[in-house]
């Protein structure tokens, strides 16, 4: 058992993963990619399918953007606090 909240979080996290934000983001780009593809077609029922898909697309992959950078930022500071904590 880890008695520090910061390794525990981390060994917990890593255990669990199957995947990562860089796999998620390149799927979700290629669909945005495939739907904007879509958009070109004569069908005015399709293109707003598309247009729907895209719009759901998009935000996914904003998100996906924004948590790929927080996790980033947040592991950065949990190892300096971690060093920090070990040279005391």
């Amino acid at each position: 058992m880890n008695n520090s909240p910061y390794k525990a979080r981390i060994e917990r996290n890593t255990s669990r993963r199957s995947g990562n934000i860089e796999k998620l983001e390149l799927v979700l780009w290629k669909g945005v990619e495939r739907a904007e593809a879509i958009l070109q077609t004569q069908d005015d029922v399709v293109a707003l399918k598309a247009i729907h898909s895209l719009a759901t697309i998009a935000g996914s992959y904003l998100r996906a953007v924004e948590v790929g950078e927080l996790e980033a930022r947040l592991r950065e500071v949990e190892e300096s606090v971690l060093s920090n904590s070990n040279q005391k």
